[in-house]
């Protein structure tokens, strides 16, 4: 179409106050609170800058706009401009509060310069021609402010029962809680569940890994459905399906039903998570994003931190079955709050769902989550002889822990080459545009990857070599729980601050000094006192890294791309999570292999001779079973009754050392990532706010101010 003449330009304002206007720039118009008249403020624009775009018309009738540094920013199409765009017929622009259309007249045609529809018209109804002075365009009673909102052509629903979004945010943290207590409860049950339903070694990592495999596979996918059918119902229906198989687990009486039950419980889990972060991103303006995320992230750190001491004294004071019972009431009370509470969120415009995109996604997800969960039983070797072959000392075959490692890089390659030409993409990968946002991301993954390295390796410590019992060893991380509570309350308002940007790198180097502290003070002389500092630094740094964290990676997202950030960062942070346990485990086992040989050399000097050839030949096998708190250690051989107690008492002496010095060198890997990241974290770009944004701005505009 030539835009000329016979075909001129002009806006047609089909939302906000000045709803119905149309408006032909004869050669250039300024929009903004400072325009020298009504129209050209669009209708008293509360959400504009003084001036905000300007918008010019060339010699052959095009038309261009050009941002003027406003607050909120100019969007064309759902992108925000940072330079001057040429318009065409059908473009959409949002500034402020109101959303315009770019119009081309019928040949022969020129609409008034200022015209609006008469006051039985429809909005959006053509403009009558008017001659002379323009109309009073017609202002709505209550104008509905969507300057987020609308971006995506976004409409907010208010809910039920109208409450302060702080209320809100309280039933995201609970749907949050009872997933991330979920990957850690279970652990300390393990034993009693093996016990009761009789399952094999293999049947017990199941039962851990079908969770963590299908959470960390289908966040993404989640996190783009629920922008497409809704935040909200999918975190309803994930609670639902949450709460049924959690049912089903502590109903179970095969180890087959349970880890069936607990894939399901896997799938409701990836449903609701990336909706709590989207809807934060809608309720609370990015200045306030940090308070909520604080709220948040403190929530999902006592859920990792509540498990073992929770999973501890249900399983020993009722039954294993109790730790999936407990997500009923919590997972049936968060559902009817989430009707009566948080608000509907819909798109006005249809979305495709890229099956490709998740194919390849899911595919790779599944091969690198199953090669980090499986790593360590096969011992990082073949899982099948097919088609065998070794490799830089890697023990490789058509199906092994080193090539599903390798596809399912390959495929996650794939999709991001693929995504790159996709329309609607799954993955916006504008997204990673925002520096910000990339950076975020990879601490959510490095974060983890620490926390639980520390996590493996200390609880297996607490129990194995100090002898604490399942709730003792709970007890012993509240002190790095109260830390989390603490520092995430200090994060969250500092993170909104003008250099919020260093809450995170400070976090990351607590943690840092929490994991070299504990490298240093550990001991298999240790009481429970001797943990507690480094516990408490520890626990601090990941209140304030957890708080920071996620704030930083979304401060500068279109709130119409929260769900599928969201649902990368989880993603991020199971991977970083499967990773570090596996890793941190891989390198205790072969540290301990070494040091218990070490130590039976040097330990073996105390037994009478006639035993130390034997005693220091019981552990040249390795740590096949390292982790069984050095039981192969306990009665290396059958040596002779009067020397069987002091043998007995030094394999465990050779078990305990050694496992300080095998912790202490698997400490080693998360101790750097953390140090990596917070150099990294550096790079963040500090938020630059011109003025405090309201609420309605998140879209949210039928919630009072909390």
């Amino acid at each position: 179409m030539t835009d000329g003449p016979d075909n001129q330009l002009y806006l047609r304002v089909s939302e906000g106050r000045a709803r119905g206007v149309d408006l032909l720039v004869p050669n250039d118009v300024m929009l903004g609170r400072a325009a020298t008249s009504l129209e050209a403020r669009l209708g008293d624009d509360p959400e504009l800058s003084r001036q905000h775009a300007r918008v010019t018309r060339a010699a052959d009738g095009s038309l261009t706009i050009e941002d003027l540094g406003s607050t909120n920013g100019t969007y064309v199409n759902d992108e925000q401009i940072s330079a001057p765009r040429s318009l065409r017929p059908g473009d959409r622009l949002w500034i402020g509060a109101t959303t315009l259309e770019v119009r081309a007249t019928p040949p022969g045609e020129m609409p008034a310069r200022w015209a609006a529809p008469p006051p039985a018209a429809a909005a959006g109804a053509p403009a009558a021609a008017a001659a002379g002075p323009p109309a009073a365009a017609p202002v709505p009673a209550r104008a509905e402010s969507r300057s987020v909102a609308s971006i995506a052509a976004i409409s907010i629903d208010p809910a039920p029962i109208k409450v302060s979004r702080w209320v809100v945010l309280i039933v995201l943290a609970l749907g949050t809680f009872v997933t991330v207590l979920d990957t850690s409860i279970v652990t300390v049950a393990l034993p009693s569940i093996s016990s009761h339903l009789n399952a094999s070694l293999a049947d017990i990592l199941w039962i851990v890994n079908a969770y963590v495999l299908t959470f960390a596979v289908l966040l993404i996918t989640f996190g783009r459905l629920g922008e497409m059918a809704g935040p909200k119902r999918l975190f309803i229906g994930g609670l639902a399906v949450f709460v049924t198989a959690s049912l089903i687990c502590g109903l179970s009486n095969s180890t087959s039903l349970l880890i069936i039950a607990r894939i399901v419980q896997g799938i409701g889990a990836a449903m609701l998570l990336p909706q709590t972060l989207a809807l934060i991103t809608y309720m609370f303006p990015p200045e306030e994003r940090g308070q909520a995320v604080g709220v948040w992230g403190a929530v999902a750190g006592l859920g990792v931190v509540a498990g073992p001491l929770l999973g501890g004294i249900l399983t020993q004071d009722e039954s294993w079955r109790w730790i999936f019972f407990l997500n009923v009431p919590i997972g049936v009370l968060g559902m009817i709050a989430a009707f009566l509470f948080v608000p509907r969120v819909r798109t006005r415009e249809k979305h495709s769902l890229d099956i490709v995109g998740v194919v390849l996604v899911g595919a790779g997800l599944a091969a690198v989550t199953y090669g980090l969960v499986e790593g360590q039983p096969y011992n990082w070797g073949r899982i099948s002889s097919i088609l065998k072959f070794d490799l830089l000392g890697l023990h490789c075959s058509l199906w092994s822990i080193p090539t599903v490692l390798f596809y399912g890089l390959v495929l996650l390659i794939a999709f991001f080459l693929w995504e790159r030409r996709q329309s609607e993409p799954l993955l916006p990968l504008k997204l990673f545009d925002d520096r910000n946002f990339s950076i975020g991301s990879f601490s959510q993954g490095a974060i983890n990857f620490t926390v639980l390295g520390l996590f493996l390796t200390g609880t297996i410590f607490l129990q194995s070599v100090l002898g604490f019992s399942a709730i003792k060893t709970g007890l012993t991380f509240l002190p790095l729980a109260g830390g989390i509570i603490v520092a995430s309350g200090i994060g969250g308002a500092l993170v909104d601050k003008a250099n919020g940007k260093w809450v995170l790198p400070c976090g990351l180097l607590l943690i840092a000094a929490g994991t070299a502290y504990t490298m240093v003070v550990v001991s298999s002389t240790d009481k429970f006192i001797d943990v507690v500092p480094p516990f408490v630094i520890f626990g601090l740094g990941m209140g304030l890294s957890y708080t920071s964290v996620t704030t930083l990676a979304v401060r500068n997202i279109n709130p119409a791309d929260g769900g599928p950030a969201s649902g990368f960062i989880e993603t991020s942070g199971q991977l970083g999570a499967s990773a570090g346990s596996a890793i941190a485990g891989a390198i205790l086992l072969v540290g301990l292999a070494s040091a218990e040989k070490h130590e039976a050399i040097k330990i073996s000097a105390q037994l009478p001779a006639q035993a130390r050839g034997q005693f220091v030949q019981s552990f040249s096998h390795g740590a096949a079973s390292a982790l069984n708190v050095g039981s192969s250690a306990s009665n290396p051989a059958h040596p002779a009754s009067s020397t069987a107690a002091q043998i007995a008492h030094a394999g465990a002496d050779v078990f305990q050392h050694a496992y300080v010095t095998a912790m202490r060198g698997a400490l080693i890997g998360p101790l750097a990532v953390a140090v990596f990241t917070m150099l990294l974290a550096i790079a963040i770009k500090a938020p630059k706010y011109r003025r405090s944004k309201t609420v309605s701005e998140s879209g949210v505009f039928s919630f009072p101010m909390a």
